[in-house]
């Protein structure tokens, strides 16, 4: 595994992936040259706990943890990476009119659900090249690369899908989604040459 890695002197990070036999472990490599011969000393240190550790703190970073979608910070830095490769693209914002009265009859709980399963619907409305994220509270955000045209027809889709009814444990509840849209178009200057 190490030769196939193609391993960095003199430390790297190796995944072994889950086996029937094993789990996925994460090690970290120290490999250390012996002159004039072709061995090597190697040392591992098994670092999964501390591997796993980190990726879980980075994704609550990033990541709402009622609806599991991205969060506010992550949609910011992922569509500053973004825009400068895109012509076009359409952002998207998204309230849910009603919700507050749902949380006040029914209580929190059956309100998480709502906004469990309203992420649920959007995220099976989008794409992979989509970005989805909780801005907070009631509110969404999608950024999607479409055209004014077709920004307008997902916008109805999303309506339409946001207000089928919930069915949340014994109730059937009813938000008003509103979307509030921004075009983007990249503005290309032209060059005149004298």
């Amino acid at each position: 595994m190490l030769q196939q890695a193609q391993l960095i002197y003199p430390s790297h990070l190796l995944h072994v992936p889950t086996t029937e036999e094993h789990p996925e472990i994460f090690l970290n490599t120290t490999i250390i040259d012996i002159p004039d011969q072709q061995r090597y000393f190697v040392i591992l240190a098994d670092i999964t706990e501390d591997y796993q550790q980190e990726v879980w703190l980075e994704r609550m970073g990033y990541h709402d943890s009622l609806t599991h979608l991205p969060n506010r910070r992550y949609f910011e830095e992922q569509l500053y990476l973004t825009l400068p490769t895109l012509e076009y693209g359409s952002l998207l914002f998204i309230d849910l009119d009603g919700f507050k009265q749902i949380n006040d009859t029914y209580g929190h709980d059956v309100g998480d659900l709502v906004l469990q399963e309203t992420a649920s619907r959007l995220q099976s409305m989008t794409t992979s090249t989509d970005l989805v994220a909780r801005l907070g509270g009631d509110e969404f955000l999608i950024f999607i690369q479409a055209s004014a045209s077709e920004t307008r027809q997902f916008a109805e889709h999303v309506l339409e899908v946001l207000n089928h009814p919930f069915y949340i444990q014994t109730h059937t509840l009813q938000v008003t989604p509103s979307i509030g849209i921004s075009l983007y178009l990249k503005m290309v200057k032209a060059l005149n040459n004298y």
